[in-house]
């Protein structure tokens, strides 16, 4: 008979085996990481396009920021130092024009790794460009899109190569998936043991002198904490807790919503609209998506997967809608949108061409946007908009007579 520790050992060593296995031959949580990149790469690309109107301040010869000298002795500087290349020093313009072509690749899952790598590559350039005004979520960014460039961002199951070269791929793509899930954590670990150390944060009036200062804080949250200083230092204390317990709920599966929902209420309300970080509080907030169970992935990405061709008849003098509908039908890369102009059609009506369900107004709109998985990230927005009834204002306005 064994020593007890033996088949403890033994047992381990099963798992472990087991584990390895699988980590080598089934892409987990496949939905996840699609719908995880696509959020990222959409939170970029709406930083991008913010910034786009101060292009010569920010990125030009003629720009303020303070920028570090090019080595070209040190090999990776040639990496993600590029941009600062004498010759490279006034046409920034490659590099934003470069990264905004591999996140629309990367996007639509044309050549989804070599896009990754380029948006990687691209953004890192244009970050050292601007290193003044970066923030903790452009720092939380590039971590994750070196990940991503490891990682299966498609959304569909690696089929291509030798078996061994495609069981190295899924190795590498479940690591840095898992990964992600990890620096996300550590992102929180960091903040609650800095926090810990600080002597505003242990006697619970961080929040009430952050909101105090001109450059992070909103009036209505100034005048706030100074009406009520009390439930400033509740809130410092029920920050440094939410920070804390993360480390460890996180991966505690009925816990997880909760402390997901407690998230975003502190990243979205909290510091992007009483601190004015909107982007940063915003990308915490999709770094969530990452610990979406695999059945939820699913179920959200199935109404773009599953979805059958669609018959699109719009009035023949709604120019307005027919040029938005003709936009939607260009991002469809997969064809499953079909528009046609009716004399007889007072107003959007569609057709499901597999289930024969018709659909008119809003609800039209709708399906036609379900046929365009690179309209993913706006359907929040979307459904927003339709909930306070501009979505509704908007479609009349595009309809003639409506």
């Amino acid at each position: 008979m064994s020593a007890p520790i033996i088949e403890h050992f033994s047992a381990l060593r099963a798992r472990t085996s087991r584990c390895l296995v699988d980590l080598c031959e089934q892409e987990r949580h496949l939905h996840t990481q699609r719908i995880f990149s696509v959020a990222i790469y959409g939170w970029l690309l709406l930083g991008t396009l913010l910034l786009l109107p101060y292009y010569e301040s920010l990125w030009g010869p003629a720009s303020l920021v303070n920028r570090p000298e090019f080595e070209p002795s040190r090999w990776h500087h040639w990496l993600v130092y590029l941009s600062l290349h004498p010759s490279l020093a006034d046409h920034a313009w490659v590099f934003v024009t470069g990264q905004l072509f591999c996140l629309g690749l990367v996007l639509t899952a044309v050549a989804p790794r070599l896009a990754a790598f380029g948006v990687y590559f691209f953004t890192f350039n244009l970050y050292h460009r601007t290193g003044q005004l970066l923030d903790g979520g452009n720092n939380l960014a590039i971590l994750l899109l070196f990940y991503f460039v490891f990682m299966n961002v498609s959304g569909r199951a690696t089929a291509w190569g030798h078996p061994l070269v495609r069981k190295l791929a899924i190795a590498c793509s479940n690591a840095a998936f898992y990964l992600c899930r990890i620096q996300i954590v550590v992102v929180y670990l960091c903040a609650s043991l800095l926090k810990l150390n600080g002597p505003l944060w242990q006697k619970g009036m961080a929040l009430y002198y952050i909101l105090q200062g001109e450059s992070y804080t909103h009036p209505v949250a100034q005048d706030f904490v100074v009406a009520f200083p009390s439930i400033a230092m509740l809130a410092t204390y029920a920050t440094l807790i939410f920070q804390v317990l993360f480390f460890v709920l996180i991966w505690w599966r009925p816990a997880r919503p909760w402390l997901i929902a407690a998230g975003v209420s502190l990243h979205l309300f909290g510091i992007g609209m009483g601190m004015g970080l909107l982007l940063f509080g915003l990308i915490m907030c999709l770094a969530y998506v990452a610990f979406l169970p695999a059945d939820v992935s699913a179920a959200i990405r199935s109404p773009w997967l599953a979805a059958s061709p669609l018959r699109v008849h719009v009035p023949a003098n709604a120019s307005r809608l027919r040029r938005a509908l003709g936009l939607l039908e260009r991002l469809d890369l997969s064809h499953r949108i079909v528009i046609e102009t009716r004399q007889d059609c007072t107003g959007l009506r569609t057709k499901d061409v597999a289930t024969g369900v018709e659909r008119t107004g809003i609800a039209g709109f709708w399906a036609v946007m379900r046929r365009v998985p690179l309209l993913l990230p706006l359907v929040p927005l979307v459904v927003a908009a339709w909930y306070v009834g501009f979505a509704q204002l908007a479609y009349r306005r595009w309809l003639p007579g409506a």
